[in-house]
């Protein structure tokens, strides 16, 4: 018998001590960069920006409909912006993008 703590949430919201592995989910990792551009926060109207963290949180907010749907997870895990202060709109945005899936089908079709 090997523990594993990862599954102690679904196994408590199942109400059940112990769970059978069934298999080993795919991983898929991806550095995704958004590039915008830097404009001033205070003078910039809000329909002239080029905001690379707002494309970036549409992207997070997709990730998490297409794991539901594919019954998979997803996981963007690291967001770091540039130029990073808080008067500047997002000029780059990186992410790192971790999805995950036992059916190495339906993992492809995540990534797609």
């Amino acid at each position: 018998m090997e523990l594993h703590i990862e599954q102690g949430p679904v196994l408590e919201s199942m109400n059940l001590a112990m769970g059978t592995v069934l298999g080993t989910y795919g991983v898929e990792r991806h550095s995704i960069r958004f590039v915008g551009q830097a404009a001033h926060a205070g003078s910039t109207p809000m329909h002239l920006r080029r905001d690379a963290l707002a494309a970036a949180a549409k992207l997070e907010l997709e990730i998490r409909e297409i794991a539901k749907r594919h019954g998979g997870v997803c996981t963007m895990g690291r967001v770091d912006t540039k130029p990073g202060i808080v008067t500047s709109v997002v000029e780059t945005c990186d992410c790192l993008l971790d999805q995950r899936h036992l059916d190495a089908d339906q993992l492809a079709q995540m990534l797609q």
